[in-house]
């Protein structure tokens, strides 16, 4: 199986805090080039400046938005920090580009092993 390596700016610790403590086992990614090789199995190097965890992709799924995520997954489950679906529109939309992202490729979700 393939490694990948995914960063977090500094502006988003407290989610990569989250992924490292095991709180949060899913990560959400616009989709893309990028991302296209990832396959259930994989590993996941998640970085935030020099601070390094290593997770397995136990489940890949794709969603043409975000209504489809969330016919599958809670708010709180995507983003614990989260309470609405209006609250992940506005960090999405937060993004750069990332709405035209999300229209040309969707969204991936990886949910991940500890």
């Amino acid at each position: 199986m393939a490694k990948h390596t995914l960063p977090f700016l500094d502006v988003d610790k407290g989610t990569y805090d989250l992924i490292k403590s095991g709180e949060k086992n899913v990560e959400v990614r616009g989709g893309g080039p990028k991302y296209e090789h990832v396959v259930t199995g994989d590993t996941i190097e998640f970085t935030c400046g020099k601070d390094r965890v290593e997770r397995k992709v136990k489940n890949l799924h794709h969603f043409k938005n975000i209504d489809d995520m969330l016919k599958v997954f809670s708010v709180q489950y995507i983003d614990p920090s989260a309470s609405t679906k209006e609250d992940l529109q506005k960090m999405y939309d937060s993004f750069p580009n990332y709405k035209e992202r999300l229209a040309k490729y969707g969204l991936l979700v990886f949910e991940l092993n500890e």
